[in-house]
């Protein structure tokens, strides 16, 4: 089944996405594949679903025929399972798009913070209490420091507590980060841990996180 569904998806989007090299175009079998056998959210039919068709489809044209060419099968006989399968890559695709698009943003500010003079040595990053908060060197709060510049604007266009912290930290542009307990998965230390490659590390227990019970 996982076979037969990954032949499918590499032939749509083979067919839907010609102007991608071949390895954007394995990124996007790769997601979609990684998303029909997830798909928390009952959004396609489910892979016993979709096992129990094909099985269906393949005994009743096997009581009325003595063999099966996979090729004209799937074409006629198994167009449902095709759209879903088209369905499915789109999916896949908006993902990778959208994965693409990060690439790109965060190597441009990665390429501008190395051009900035950083005004803070160290800053320490603390997921506390559901807020994000940023100390300096000497664990002074400095979170409204380098956010001030940057909150009318934000709250004009919606953006959120993470978005505000990577705006104050490319306004500090520090020499080092350090994130202290970082919730298990953070869009914002994956974001941060590209704009400034080489320069975050992971507290495993200090001074700060005793202090603050975190």
């Amino acid at each position: 089944m996982e076979e037969y569904e990954g032949v499918l998806i590499e032939r749509c989007v083979k067919n839907r996405y010609p102007f991608l090299d071949n390895k954007e175009r394995e990124r996007i079998c790769h997601i979609t594949k990684a998303l029909a056998k997830a798909d928390a959210e009952g959004t396609f039919p489910s892979y016993n679903e979709r096992f129990e068709f094909i099985k269906s489809a393949a005994e009743g044209y096997l009581l009325k025929n003595d063999s099966i060419v996979p090729g004209g099968f799937v074409d006629f006989r198994l167009r449902e399972v095709y759209y879903n399968v088209e369905e499915m890559v789109a999916r896949g695709a908006d993902h990778f798009f959208d994965e693409k698009e990060f690439e790109e943003f965060t190597y441009l500010l990665s390429a501008f913070v190395s051009e900035k003079k950083p005004k803070e040595a160290t800053v320490h990053i603390l997921w506390q209490n559901g807020r994000v908060r940023l100390l300096n060197k000497r664990g002074r709060d400095v979170t409204e420091k380098y956010e001030k510049e940057f909150y009318s604007a934000a709250v004009k266009i919606g953006l959120g507590e993470e978005d505000l912290a990577i705006s104050a930290l490319i306004s500090a542009a520090p020499g080092k980060i350090v994130f202290h307990s970082p919730p298990e998965k953070s869009p914002l230390k994956e974001a941060v841990e590209k704009i400034f490659e080489g320069k975050c590390k992971l507290c495993t227990g200090c001074n700060i996180c005793k202090k603050l019970e975190i």
